[in-house]
């Protein structure tokens, strides 16, 4: 009788959804081709949404990559739902049986779980930067839940594990920080394939790109004051295009467009696929990041790879890998964004070097270190029969400090 394998089950609900959609995409990819290398053994299944939208390409695109190579089990708990909490786990108490470890790729972790957890909390946002007076009471409460009951916990900055010690009951030596990793297919696109690809599309030759959302925290409205504040101060004709990824921007966020004027130079692309996306990074004359909080911030990494500049906000967690390879404004303030644009786009001519460093560093964050990382916390969790030698990562420090980035 041949051996019964590891059997991790990862909830993947999430797939397709900002950060964490990446976080999922990224991890499941690296586990797999782990496996195929034979670095690994397991059986991987992922929780999907029973009935996902046609329109996301992204999910589709997913989940026909890894067709064959791992278990899907349908879920019809929404997310950050009552159902999601109280039932997911009792409805499938029959798959959860036949695993060893449960993976909440964020703070919601269903109640009643019989077998070991593993939750990965990104950042702890909606307290430091609530939505609304509603969501730092509730938020609390969860993640509070969360840090009680996973036998493990996983963030992905330094400055997200400082922060969460600040604002949880939880000690230092329960939470392991693993970063997030460049997605497949983010690569520098360039010579006629990009220039087909504006053509095509009907791109503009000088544009800035924002990859995010509306949420207050995430500075959309501080970049549109941003780009006011420009097209007041010169020639609107001279100065860069704003093109905006992300789903399910309101009406509110394209009336704030109209009520600044920027019609003419503000344009929604809603959510595009990898490759599509690596275009948009690489004509980009730069990416913006104007977020008040990040817990790690991917745009910036992807714009890095593909070389091209990255103006940010002084956001913490962009700030412990983009240290003089990043354009920080020296605050918060859309004047101070706006400053920094232009100090980026007069001096890049002259910055190749500062640009190839960031390449180089952004290329340090691989799907196989992240996947390496999260499988030896797994292994953390498995019985006695089931483990096998850690993997072994280089200690190669991600960030600019001489602190440890994986605490293992």
């Amino acid at each position: 009788m041949e051996p019964t394998l590891p059997r991790i089950i990862l909830d993947a609900r999430k797939l397709g959804d900002g950060g964490i959609g990446v976080y999922i995409e990224n991890l499941v990819d690296g586990l797999l081709s782990l496996r195929e290398e034979g670095a690994i053994s397991c059986e991987l299944s992922l929780l999907i949404e029973e009935n996902p939208k046609p329109s996301r390409h992204t999910v589709k695109e997913a989940q026909d990559r890894w067709a064959n190579k791992v278990r899907f089990i349908p879920e019809s708990a929404k997310k950050y739902s009552l159902s999601e909490y109280l039932r997911l786990a009792r409805r499938q108490r029959h798959e959860l049986r036949d695993h060893h470890v449960f993976h909440a790729p964020h703070y919601t972790l269903p109640l009643f779980l019989k077998i070991p957890s593993v939750a990965t909390i990104h950042d702890v946002i909606h307290l430091t930067h609530p939505s609304s007076r509603y969501h730092e009471p509730v938020a609390r409460t969860l993640l509070r839940s969360v840090v009680k009951r996973a036998n493990a916990i996983i963030t992905v900055s330094e400055h997200s594990k400082e922060v969460m010690l600040r604002e949880l009951p939880v000690k230092a030596e329960r939470i392991t920080v693993i970063p997030n990793a460049l997605r497949a297919g983010i690569i520098k696109r360039k010579g006629k394939e990009l220039s087909d690809f504006r053509v095509q599309e009907g791109i503009a030759d000088e544009y800035c790109l924002f990859v995010g959302s509306e949420m207050p925290h995430k500075g959309f409205a501080e970049l549109l004051e941003t780009w006011a504040l420009l097209f007041n101060d010169v020639d609107s004709l001279a100065y860069p295009h704003l093109y905006v990824v992300g789903r399910n921007f309101s009406e509110e966020s394209r009336a704030l467009v109209r009520e600044k004027g920027l019609e003419e130079v503000v344009r929604f692309l809603g959510e595009v696929s990898n490759r599509r996306l690596s275009f948009l990074y690489s004509g980009a004359r730069a990416v913006m990041i104007p977020s008040r909080a990040e817990g790690f911030g991917i745009p910036a990494i992807e714009a890095m790879s593909c070389g091209v500049p990255v103006v940010s906000a002084p956001v913490p967690s962009i700030k412990e890998f983009g240290e003089g390879t990043v354009w920080f404004a020296s605050d918060f303030e859309p004047e101070s964004l706006a400053r920094a644009l232009r100090r980026a786009l007069d001096e890049i001519p002259r910055e190749i070097l500062r640009l190839e460093k960031g390449k180089r560093k952004a290329e340090e964050f691989t799907i196989r270190r992240q996947a390496e990382a999260t499988w030896n916390v797994y292994q953390s969790l498995l019985p006695a029969e089931l483990k096998s030698p850690e993997l072994l990562i280089p200690k190669t420090d991600l960030s600019n400090t001489s602190r440890p980035v994986l605490n293992l």
